[in-house]
């Protein structure tokens, strides 16, 4: 009989009876904040900052700049040992 590997296997008891959840989501993204987005990247503010000002993550700045096709500062990556 063959038995999937996890079968049986004990679960920690802060995970035994409730259900996995999914990833966390950010609230969506408002028509202000879609115009803010459009104004700090014009102004050539890095998407770091955004990021802070807006309280959303650098991923989360590019990829609605990406949506918008709003033109967002490249990074500037340090050279290591400088």
């Amino acid at each position: 009989m063959l038995r999937h590997r996890n079968e049986g296997a004990s679960l920690p008891s802060s995970v035994k009876g409730e259900e996995m959840t999914s990833l966390v989501r950010s609230p969506p993204w408002t028509p202000e904040e879609d115009e803010r987005l459009g104004k700090l990247a014009l102004t050539g503010t890095s998407v770091a900052a955004m990021a802070k000002q807006m309280k959303r993550s650098t991923a989360a700045v590019r990829n609605r700049a990406y949506r918008l096709k709003v033109v967002v500062a490249k990074s500037r990556l340090k050279a290591k040992g400088k």
